[in-house]
Formats: C-alpha cells, sequence, structure tokens
C-alpha cells in the first residue's frame, strides 16, 4: 500500500484543486459570518439570505444549486466535511487529473442540489458540500475498482 501511495504521490506532486475547492468553501463560510450568519448554529432563514437551497427559491434563482455546495450549517459541517475532502480529494486528484476532478466535484454537488429540492429542500433549507464530497468518493471506489492494474488476484 505504501509503494502504491508513493507512486501516486510521485505522479501529481501537487493537489492545488482540492486545496482552492477547500478554500472556496472556507471563503464561503466566513462571507456568510460576516454577513451575520452564526458559525455555530445558522438558522434556516440566514442560510437561505446567503444562497441556501430551498425549492420555492431555487425554482427562481437555479444558481442556489451551485451556490449551496459552498455554505455550511456551522463550524463542525464545515469541519468534517472540508478533513474528508482533504483527505478523498487528493486521493481522487492524482487519479482522474485535475479537470476531471474537478468535473466530478461540481457534477456531483449538482446533482446532489437537485436531489435535495426532491427529498428535503422542499421543507427546509439544504446547504453543504457532502453531495460533492460522497461523488469524490465514489469516484474514488469507481477507481479502484475498475482498474484491475491495482488490484491483487486473489487465490
Amino acid at each position: 500500500m505504501q509503494d502504491f501511495l508513493q507512486k501516486l504521490h510521485a505522479a501529481t506532486p501537487r493537489t492545488w484543486v482540492t486545496q482552492a475547492i477547500i478554500g472556496l468553501n472556507v471563503a464561503a463560510f466566513v462571507l456568510a459570518a460576516l454577513a451575520g450568519v452564526d458559525i455555530m448554529a445558522p438558522s434556516a432563514q440566514s442560510l437561505l439570505e446567503v444562497g441556501g437551497n430551498w425549492l420555492p427559491y431555487t425554482r427562481e434563482q437555479p444558481w442556489r444549486l451551485f451556490s449551496a455546495m459552498f455554505l455550511h450549517a456551522g463550524l463542525i459541517h464545515i469541519g468534517f466535511n472540508m478533513w474528508a475532502l482533504r483527505d478523498m480529494g487528493m486521493i481522487a486528484e492524482r487519479f482522474y487529473g485535475k479537470a476531471q476532478f474537478l468535473l466530478i466535484y461540481v457534477v456531483s454537488g449538482l446533482f446532489a442540489s437537485l436531489a435535495s429540492l426532491f427529498f428535503s429542500a422542499a421543507n427546509s433549507v439544504s446547504v453543504g458540500a457532502s453531495g460533492a464530497v460522497f461523488g469524490v468518493a465514489g469516484a474514488i471506489l469507481a477507481a479502484l475498482l475498475t482498474d484491475r492494474t491495482n488490484c491483487r488476484r486473489r487465490s
């Protein structure tokens, strides 16, 4: 495993797209806090005011599907999402390359926002990068399951 990780790191020594996405999420969190959103327990109304995803608003303002991916419902929420993104993003970015990784992240986040409209955002405000992060996790899993050269043969 260590040999595999060293080869992966050597192939792509810097994962600046992952770091940039984390930076955008943190910047959105800071800007929301400066706009008056509570960093520990934000209200649904305050998240809606800064771009949260809620069906009645998103119908008229589809950009909320995108903005909601970068907003978070508190310090713990962003902390865990960015921790997971850092760990998985660095691997996925190395597997897929910068452009394709960015595409995976954005498309996963947009589809997660759409799914949220169906499952919960009709009744409540949804925010967070969790859907995009789960998309990245799925892409890693897909890469591991389809790249037979990285899998050991079992007897």
